[in-house]
């Protein structure tokens, strides 16, 4: 016993308050901190930046542009039932409802834009706030959002467009801005106001190209926002209209592109770190589908890019027009 107490003893003080490892003087302030100085640039991979990533006004305006999607989810959300036509009841399927009508109204006014746009007033030539979400959205990935922008003509302007981007992002719309985006594309410049009047959507027969207007919301779940789409053709013995036929069209049109233009390379090789390498396997991929289907393809110059019909219908027809069933295919031709 008399050991554990003389141990005790000789244990040292404690306490729950740590002791700082100095006392700053009285007055000191700033001048006893850490002598730091930022960086100018900063090394990504092998290459160093030009300069700063993003500066604080940058920082600043991304929040405030995050801040106005917040608040329009919870204008959209708090929406009186039966306010706007065909409007979901649920919270959660009106904001569904609501971003796609603005995918829509952003790739209506994406096909407007032309190059000299971006020489435009930004506070004039920016779209309302549910286009500029989707845009948002569509910058989130770098590399598609680059890859789009050189591979896809019509996604140039809207990268040079975006380069200008500032400030004007969270000032109210002048009446030119309103007027712009109304004149091309053909919906008010209010969102609220657009979702009263643009209620349908005219798409294409994945088979023989006919016109076919659909509801974008309906009673049956079957609109074109709507998880259980569905329409039919007004010409007999084409198949039924449904998002994967139209998936299924868009893919096999894009392994039909003949040319040498930018948009005749497959999605995903054109802007990649071995670039040269996905361009070749992509063309050979190309090749292998047309001699799958004994289509020949005419010789076009290099801005010159367009789909060859015959083959796309005939990647449609031995797919049976389903998705899986072309990405089967292209499996076994890499083979």
């Amino acid at each position: 016993m008399a050991t554990s107490t003389t141990a005790a003893e000789q244990l040292p003080a404690y306490s729950v308050t740590a002791q700082p490892a100095f006392t700053p003087a009285k007055g000191g302030g700033d001048a006893l901190l850490p002598q730091y100085t930022f960086p100018t640039r900063f090394k990504i991979g092998v290459v160093f930046t030009d300069g700063l990533l993003v500066n604080i006004d940058q920082i600043k305006g991304h929040l405030a542009l995050l801040n106005a999607f917040a608040n329009l989810k919870a204008e959209v959300e708090d929406l009186p039932s039966g306010s706007i036509h065909d409007m979901p009841g649920d919270r959660e399927r009106k904001w569904a409802w609501f971003v796609g009508l603005a995918a829509e109204r952003f790739d209506i006014w994406t096909r407007s834009l032309q190059s000299k746009d971006a020489l435009q007033p930004v506070e004039d030539t920016l779209p309302p706030l549910d286009v500029l979400m989707v845009w948002h959205s569509y910058m989130l990935n770098p590399r598609w959002y680059t890859e789009d922008g050189q591979r896809i003509l019509a996604c140039k302007p809207l990268i040079e467009l975006g380069q200008t981007l500032g400030k004007e992002l969270t000032l109210p719309p002048t009446e030119a801005r309103v007027n712009t985006f109304y004149t091309r594309v053909g919906l008010p410049f209010d969102p609220f106001q657009a979702a009263s009047v643009n209620l349908t959507k005219k798409i294409s027969c994945p088979k023989c190209r006919a016109s076919v207007v659909v509801p974008y919301m309906n009673d049956s779940g079957s609109g074109y926002l709507q998880a259980g789409f569905s329409a039919s053709c007004p010409l007999s013995g084409c198949p039924l209209i449904t998002k994967e036929t139209l998936c299924a069209r868009k893919l096999a049109e894009n392994l039909s592109r003949q040319g040498m233009a930018p948009d005749s390379y497959l999605p995903g090789t054109f802007f990649t770190e071995y670039q040269v390498a996905h361009l070749k396997a992509g063309m050979e991929l190309l090749t292998k589908m047309r001699q799958k289907y004994n289509v020949s393809t005419k010789s076009q110059t290099q801005s010159e890019s367009t789909v060859n019909e015959e083959l796309c219908l005939s990647i449609l027809q031995g797919a049976n027009f389903k998705l899986d069933e072309i990405r089967g295919h292209l499996g076994r031709c890499k083979q």
